[in-house]
């Protein structure tokens, strides 16, 4: 899409891309979990939780180095080259490696220490970040 760039690029949010192919029994498998996660965080706009049909946006694809779908990379505010995940494809590991810090080297065992003290006194244990617009790759990045 047009405004691909705008959007991955845009310094003030960090961008999670699932580059898929709509065959692909993998992407398929995943699919609820990853619109589950977008829905999950859709509460903040800084973070935006996109999917792109990487057969159909061929030169994007490749530009970022995709040969297998699904293909995760993450653009995080202060690193736009795209870091490539490669945990579990649940909505709870997804979830994890965006909002508790996964994605910037934290150890997550300290976090779960952190969480289970905070607990006791009811404070909030992350933030909730979040924008995804609609199922289709087109309607994401042409709302944006």
């Amino acid at each position: 899409p047009a405004n691909f760039d705008a959007v991955v690029l845009d310094e003030g949010k960090t961008v999670l891309v699932k580059f898929y192919a709509p065959w692909c029994g993998h992407c398929q498998a995943m699919a609820a979990a990853y619109d589950a996660l977008a829905a999950s965080v859709a509460d903040r706009g800084d973070l935006v939780v996109a999917k792109l049909d990487a057969t159909v946006y061929k030169s994007i694809a490749a530009r970022y180095g995709v040969k297998g779908f699904p293909t995760l990379l993450l653009f995080p505010k202060t690193q736009k080259a795209g870091q490539k995940y490669g945990g579990a494809r649940t909505e709870e590991a997804l979830r994890r490696y965006l909002l508790d810090g996964g994605y910037k080297g934290v150890d997550m065992e300290d976090l779960d220490e952190a969480e289970d003290a905070a607990e006791g006194d009811g404070a909030d244990t992350g933030p909730k970040i979040g924008e995804y617009r609609g199922d289709d790759d087109d309607d994401l990045f042409n709302e944006l």
